[in-house]
């Protein structure tokens, strides 16, 4: 015998988000999957907001010069840097995401949202919007938020060597490479190097 299998709390909260009571969606909401089998698109909208805070920035560096001792035409113009940075942001300012809007409003986390609530604790669930008709998803406000911290540390160092062969041509070279620890990014190395020739007059 068919039964009808009922509406769970994720349905329940995405009807009311719908709040038509009559859309697509409502009418078999533990089969819809929207007109091509799944939700094609959303439009997100970035907004201000005028309970921001500002960030506060706490930002540690220390840094050494090395030249070459030597008095030689080739050897004297080398020379070597080497800088430490530390930076933490507390408070960082960005536009809230739009996939987090929605598993924050659904209770992903299984804290955030525990009863299904169109008006959830943290107020995540005003910012969706699904169309009226089918029920779709069809806008999500993306407003900008003091959304946590963020910490990074490296190390910049650099070698540069400038050479002079003739009176009218200068040529330097500098290899510089930085080292970055990003939170939540893991650890990300760059390698640059520069190569100029310049005349002078």
């Amino acid at each position: 015998m068919w039964q009808e299998k009922p509406v769970t709390g994720a349905q329940a909260l995405c009807s009311a988000i719908i709040g038509t009571g009559n859309s697509r969606f409502d009418q078999n909401p533990g089969t819809y999957t929207g007109p091509f089998g799944f939700f094609p698109y959303e439009i997100e909208t970035l907004s201000g907001n005028t309970k921001l805070k500002p960030e506060i920035a706490r930002t540690w560096t220390a840094g050494v010069v090395l030249r070459s001792p030597f008095q030689s035409a080739a050897l004297s113009k080398i020379t070597a840097s080497i800088d430490w940075y530390h930076i933490e942001i507390e408070g960082l300012v960005a536009p809230l995401d739009p996939v987090t809007t929605y598993q924050l409003c659904f209770n992903a986390n299984g804290a955030s949202n525990p009863t299904y609530s169109v008006s959830d604790p943290g107020g995540f669930c005003k910012y969706i919007n699904r169309d009226p008709v089918t029920g779709d998803r069809h806008l999500v406000l993306a407003p900008y938020a003091n959304l946590g911290g963020l910490k990074t540390s490296g190390l910049d160092l650099v070698f540069a060597f400038h050479w002079f062969p003739r009176k009218y041509l200068r040529a330097r070279w500098m290899l510089c490479c930085e080292r970055a620890c990003h939170w939540r990014q893991g650890t990300q190395m760059t390698v640059r190097i520069f190569a100029g020739v310049q005349l002078s007059a």
